[in-house]
């Protein structure tokens, strides 16, 4: 990699950090994302923050081209005009780092190619579950559907287009390991290391989660009752979870 590449990419990345680095700030986003428009009083009752904690995290969401501001409130309202915030459709975060995913993606193919399938796949389960347990350590759940909600929320933020259907199913519409996966699907231990960790990690003993993949634009994970679950931290050469008696 050239030097002036390098110094781009270093830079990208510290600025994405700064603007979505904070699981806060992060969290936010992905909720303004899926809202038409928010402001700092609904961004304060829904994270429960202080009015002035929300607006300074979309502001700063704002100064980074992550959010625009679409309003400014009645003018003949008494007081500050209230805000309303958007998220930028065009923002992309990683936009111009396709060449350097590209490059990544070859990289992670050679390792896998020289490593043992099984070595793999261990080593994926256990970057996903400690992944995992990082995230449920800012995740709250007090019922199932609290648990539904940290999933799908836990595997978005893994990179995972992941969406909660209302039932037992969370849906995925697109994995980021991409078509890595088709040839090496060892990387799939990592999603259940990730749902491993999350789960061990929110100390919810209700509800236990099974990856049913399909192909790298479409898989599944089910929420289900534990009686008869596999062991946890036991993984296969393909990525699925090992089955015990």
């Amino acid at each position: 990699m050239e030097r002036g590449t390098g110094v781009w990419l270093t830079q990208t990345l510290d600025d994405l950090t700064r603007a979505l680095g904070d699981g806060t700030r992060r969290a936010i986003y992905l909720w303004a994302r899926e809202q038409h428009d928010v402001t700092a009083s609904s961004v304060a009752a829904h994270f429960n923050l202080h009015p002035n904690v929300a607006r300074h995290h979309l502001d700063r969401l704002v100064e980074a081209g992550y959010l625009a501001v679409v309003s400014q409130g009645a003018r003949h309202q008494v007081g500050r005009p209230s805000k309303r915030y958007r998220a930028e459709g065009s923002r992309a975060p990683f936009e111009g780092l396709e060449s350097q995913v590209e490059l990544l993606a070859a990289l992670v193919g050679g390792l896998l190619a020289e490593v043992p399938a099984d070595r793999a796949a261990r080593i994926a389960y256990e970057v996903g579950r400690a992944h995992g347990a990082a995230l449920a350590s800012t995740a709250v759940s007090e019922s199932a559907s609290g648990v539904m909600r940290a999933v799908a929320t836990a595997l978005r933020r893994s990179g995972f287009a992941a969406e909660a259907d209302g039932t037992e199913t969370i849906r995925q519409h697109g994995c980021p390991f991409g078509l890595l996966t088709e040839h090496y699907p060892a990387l799939c231990a990592t999603e259940r290391g990730i749902l491993d960790g999350l789960l061990d990690g929110l100390g919810d003993g209700t509800l236990d989660a099974r990856p049913i993949r399909g192909t790298a634009g479409s898989c599944e994970v089910r929420m289900m009752a534990p009686p008869h679950r596999a062991s946890r931290g036991t993984v296969t050469a393909d990525g699925e979870r090992a089955q015990t008696a």
